[in-house]
């Protein structure tokens, strides 16, 4: 699909876009457009937009001329009934107070018609104002739940359970994105030659990158950091200081942790795969306590776990499947040595 087809004015000029809004798309129509509506989040935002305009415009084409005609034949009949009543018996005194009801409650449809399609030149206007203010889309992800997002620059983003991510709705130079939750990230390195940077804030922070692979975890106090490869700059909010801002550089295998307000990051080498195996549906663990182990298990299925004081030490090293809670449990349990009881509410390990 043509790249130009991302601007909401284009597509209102496309024929074929038009047919599939109405319903009427062939189905190699049909399925153009929904493998274009898949390629990115953004296109959903847009096909919103375009029907407001494309329907709110086809209603008010047509509507005023019609009503008003439609309500001056209305009040001609019941002239003429009124008027007949008035000199003959033709009627029997029920029979033209039904007629008369139908035809005053008629008149009266139009005319809330007709209201409302005033009101809806105005409030349309007003609505088409507010969608061009709106400059993002908000994509995210139940418990239990992950996505896999292409952006238009051939990044990929996998964005984990409980986490959502604003994305721009217009192309440009740089990337803006908000996330909360988790998400990694594999952002394509100067797309078509052209220079740019791709910015990931947080409530604590940012991280600027150009060309790189690295998750990003906010489900805990603060924000985790973990590079992959290329290279990250870190910027920690801070309201309490007038001073210029300080970037602190990461390097591939390190993890960073800061906090608004808190100063500079905390940066150290780690084992990069006990934090980003769950986009292959994994877990790893690396000497990784119980409680740890349990907290994130809590963050990706939104269910309390409760950790036996004797085992919340107890360190694990290896993998278990990611893709089914209850399978996740039973090889917990067999690593553990110890039961492990689940309840609609809560899950109980030791």
């Amino acid at each position: 699909m043509d790249k130009s087809c991302n601007e909401v004015e284009v597509l209102l000029a496309n024929e074929s876009f038009i047919r599939w809004i109405e319903g009427v798309a062939s189905d190699a129509e049909k399925k153009k457009w929904m493998d274009w509506l898949r390629d990115d989040p953004v296109h959903e935002g847009l096909v919103h937009e375009a029907k407001s305009i494309h329907f709110g415009f086809s209603y008010r084409h047509h509507s005023h001329s019609e009503i008003r005609s439609e309500l001056d034949k209305l009040n001609k009949k019941i002239d003429l009934i009124e008027d007949n009543e008035a000199r003959t018996n033709s009627f029997k005194s029920g029979q033209f107070k039904k007629y008369k009801y139908i035809l005053y409650s008629a008149a009266a449809v139009f005319l809330v018609v007709a209201l409302i399609s005033s009101y809806s030149m105005f409030n349309g206007s007003v609505n088409n104002k507010a969608a061009q203010e709106t400059q993002f889309v908000t994509v995210s992800t139940k418990f239990g739940n992950q996505k896999e997002l292409t952006l238009r620059d051939g990044s990929k983003v996998f964005l984990n359970a409980n986490s959502s991510l604003r994305i721009p709705k217009q192309s440009g130079k740089n990337y803006d994105l908000r996330l909360k939750g988790e998400a990694y990230f594999s952002i394509s390195h100067n797309p078509e030659g052209k220079k740019r940077e791709v910015t990931i804030h947080t409530e604590d922070g940012h991280i600027s990158v150009v060309g790189t692979e690295f998750n990003v975890n906010t489900y805990k106090k603060g924000t985790e950091v973990v590079l992959k490869k290329g290279k990250v700059l870190i910027g920690v909010e801070d309201s309490t200081s007038d001073d210029t801002e300080m970037l602190q550089v990461m390097k591939p295998g390190q993890r960073s942790h800061f906090l608004a307000n808190k100063g500079k990051a905390s940066i150290h080498n780690v084992n990069t795969a006990v934090y980003i195996s769950w986009i292959t549906h994994k877990l790893e663990f690396d000497q990784t306590s119980v409680s740890n182990i349990a907290t994130r298990l809590e963050n990706i299925y939104g269910i309390r776990i409760e950790v036996d004081p004797a085992v919340k030490d107890m360190e694990i090293t290896g993998s278990i499947s990611n893709d089914n809670l209850t399978i996740l449990l039973e090889g917990l349990e067999k690593i553990l040595q110890v039961p492990i009881i689940k309840t609609k509410n809560k899950i109980r390990i030791g």
